[in-house]
């Protein structure tokens, strides 16, 4: 089929240029996004094909981890779908917190810079929850071989125990998700910026997008309800 051929094309040919826009988002979110004219097709285009790469790296990287009992394409269709069901209700209310607030952006601008940033958030995400597991794979395997089998069969996880390893793990990921929710609201700043509005009102619309969020878990939760097979 030409149509997937120039996409396979157009994704090995990206591939190198993938990095170093990862690099750029994770080391300056607002200069990466100002250096883009970010309403526009291209930039769309572009967007799309940064998360969907990083998507599917970051499925790749944790396919070990599908449960036991699922075939790995309907797993997999699965984690691709409900990816995507994510990105349209998150990105759609902060279409509508930043709308609310006053914010001049068009709904494309504003996808176009979510999917960079939450991309690479979920990247940075996963790769430091991969070094916990490290740390604790290394120090305690008992322990981790135990999560793991929780995490596949549904089963309720075993405590973290008193172990260095244990503690170290906890420590790094608390670490991490701390380090997160400052990038994050670093990277607000590339919403606020494409949206021209001032920090107060951008902090308004930080605060409806999470009062946004409790509404749009429990539809996410229910679409896929809906579609997972009995």
């Amino acid at each position: 089929m030409p149509a997937m051929k120039d996409l396979i094309e157009k994704i090995l040919k990206y591939l190198p240029q993938y990095f170093l826009d990862l690099g750029s988002v994770f080391l300056g979110p607002k200069r990466f996004i100002a250096a883009k004219n970010v309403d526009t097709d291209e930039a769309f285009g572009d967007a799309c094909l940064f998360f969907g790469i990083s998507m599917t790296l970051l499925f790749v990287l944790q396919a070990p981890r599908k449960p036991a009992n699922e075939e790995f394409w309907s797993y997999a269709g699965a984690e691709f779908g409900s990816i995507l069901i994510g990105l349209i209700l998150a990105g759609g209310a902060m279409c509508v917190a930043w709308w609310v607030v006053g914010g001049r952006a068009s709904g494309r601008s504003i996808f176009v810079t979510y999917m960079y940033v939450c991309a690479t958030a979920t990247g940075a995400g996963t790769l430091m929850g991969a070094l916990s597991d490290g740390i604790l794979k290394t120090g305690n395997r008992p322990l981790y071989d135990q999560i793991i089998a929780s995490q596949k069969t549904g089963a309720t996880l075993p405590g973290i125990g008193e172990s260095f390893a244990a503690k170290t793990t906890m420590l790094v990921f608390v670490s991490g998700y701390v380090l997160g929710v400052i990038w994050f609201l670093i990277a607000w700043g590339a919403f606020r910026q494409v949206n021209g509005i001032g920090r107060l009102r951008s902090f308004l619309a930080l605060t409806i997008w999470g009062i946004l969020a409790i509404p749009m878990a429990l539809a996410f939760r229910l679409i896929i309800a809906a579609l997972t097979p009995d």
